[in-house]
């Protein structure tokens, strides 16, 4: 399971969704600070600039000792086995140290536990890759395995890119091999892969079970959407048949009528779905896979100089978003010109939930009955004081 401290990770999380309630003026300054109290998070995480001079700091020291392991152990590097051995020694040390300043100096996405997880994945890794000598598939297997290690062990966002790609890589060397009937159907058998695992990442989007890899869903889902529309944008399919099959460089790709319309009819069903669902992060990616439909199109119709026709399309995009932004001022059909808030978790409900019980002042318990007080201008149960 992961390395860092669950309860950390969960107490980062309520600080977030507190920042966010202070700065909708749901709770003040007080209440967040008694929150961050009653929640501390024992994690040393600097901002981003000490984290990437440490990132730097530690890549440097990482190669250093590299280097002078390979003075210390000179021997051993007349051979391959020998700079294998060295190699593979001296990458369990730095996945032990990582280990060590996760555990000990309570590191969380420091720089310094970055650099020393790509040191170490890179390192072994790559010296099965070479002593070895695998092949394409191999290499993507071997890639596949510690970069899904990393991922599920810290955590990383980028690492979990790098294992979706490399298993495509996987399933491209596995179908290659089997002819030309195979290559035919790779592009439809990647889009069907990518959508399946981008339909696995969103229904544990929300899953309270999955909650400390948020990051790596998300990086699964932007990945996914994107590969599943490359596997069947024109320019993608028609470049690789040509490399493939060695066609000639004016050769017309069968299917091609179907992969136009995948290159354009795909963005819009994304833009459609996010403006249906809410979903930024499907907007974001739908209007970046537009851009490229239009792009794709450029490459094989040439209607103006690549400088006139970016100029046009950037001054109708500016009047576009003017006019849109001016729209939506007011609530149209659910959608409105305002930051969303990001989707709430079933996680991250529970948390909002934490945050109204710890703010929530009962008032004082009134006892039974009615006792009347005592009066000064007469009457009933008054005490007749003037």
């Amino acid at each position: 399971m992961i390395a860092y401290s669950h309860t950390s990770l969960d107490n980062m999380v309520i600080h977030e969704q507190s920042a966010k309630a202070r700065s909708r003026q749901l709770i003040d300054s007080n209440e967040f600070n008694n929150i961050k109290t009653a929640h501390p998070i024992n994690l040393y995480t600097p901002n981003l600039f000490i984290r990437i001079g440490l990132f730097l700091a530690t890549s440097l020291i990482i190669l250093m000792s590299q280097g002078l392991l390979m003075l210390m152990f000179g021997g051993l590097a007349d051979s391959d086995t020998g700079i294998a051995i060295v190699v593979a020694v001296f990458g369990i040390g730095v996945y032990w140290v990582l280990e060590y300043f996760i555990r000990e100096k309570k590191h969380y996405r420091s720089g310094v536990d970055d650099a020393l997880m790509w040191a170490s994945v890179s390192l072994l890794a790559g010296d099965l890759i070479f002593y070895f000598n695998m092949s394409s598939l191999q290499a993507s297997v071997t890639v596949l395995i510690f970069s899904l290690f990393a991922s599920i062990r810290f955590g990383n966002s980028v690492m979990a890119g790098v294992a979706f790609l490399s298993f495509l890589c996987v399933l491209f060397f596995s179908i290659t091999p089997f002819g030309a009937i195979a290559k035919t159907i790779l592009p439809f058998v990647t889009m069907i892969v990518s959508l399946a695992v981008y339909l696995f990442a969103r229904s544990k989007r929300n899953d309270n079970r999955w909650r400390h890899y948020r990051y790596c869903i998300m990086m699964l889902e932007f990945l996914s959407l994107v590969s599943t529309y490359l596997s069947v944008n024109y320019f993608v399919v028609r470049e690789l048949s040509i490399a493939m099959f060695s066609l000639p460089g004016n050769a017309v790709i069968p299917g091609g009528i179907f992969f136009w319309i995948a290159t354009f009819l795909i963005p819009a069903i994304y833009i459609w779905r996010a403006l249906y669902t809410k979903e930024a992060l499907l907007l974001r990616t739908g209007l970046l896979l537009a851009a490229v439909a239009v792009f794709t199109f450029r490459a094989y119709f040439s209607i103006a100089p690549i400088e006139q026709v970016m100029t046009l399309a950037g001054m109708i995009l500016i009047l576009v978003s003017y006019f849109v932004i001016k729209y939506l001022k007011k609530p149209r059909r659910g959608i409105i010109d305002k930051a969303p808030d990001e989707n709430i978790s079933q996680y991250e409900s529970h948390v909002e939930g934490l945050i109204v019980s710890e703010t929530f002042k009962p008032e004082a318990a009134v006892e039974p009955g009615f006792k009347f007080g005592g009066g000064s201008t007469g009457g009933g149960g008054a005490s007749g004081q003037f």
